[in-house]
């Protein structure tokens, strides 16, 4: 796209109205919360998968923006038990 990133990541907030992370995170914990509740994976495996590389800060970012840890999250959600 030939944008630096300085160039990008103001043009992205403009446009989109949070920062790239923040939207990425989002992105992430949306994949992560329809596998928790559609699958049995392991949540390591989800995480993963979501593509973060951190149990810890998967964890943190999951139980910051919901509430809940993800384990809670799909006994709560989980439609076939």
């Amino acid at each position: 796209m030939n944008f630096s990133e300085y160039y990008f990541a103001r043009y992205f907030k403009k446009n989109v109205g949070q920062t790239f992370i923040n939207f990425l995170n989002d992105y992430r914990l949306d994949k992560a919360k329809w596998a928790l509740i559609n699958t049995d994976d392991s949540i390591t495996d989800i995480l993963l998968n979501v593509g973060f590389t951190s149990n810890k800060s998967f964890y943190r970012l999951f139980k910051d923006r919901l509430g809940v840890s993800p384990k809670r999250y799909r006994e709560a959600h989980k439609i076939n038990s």
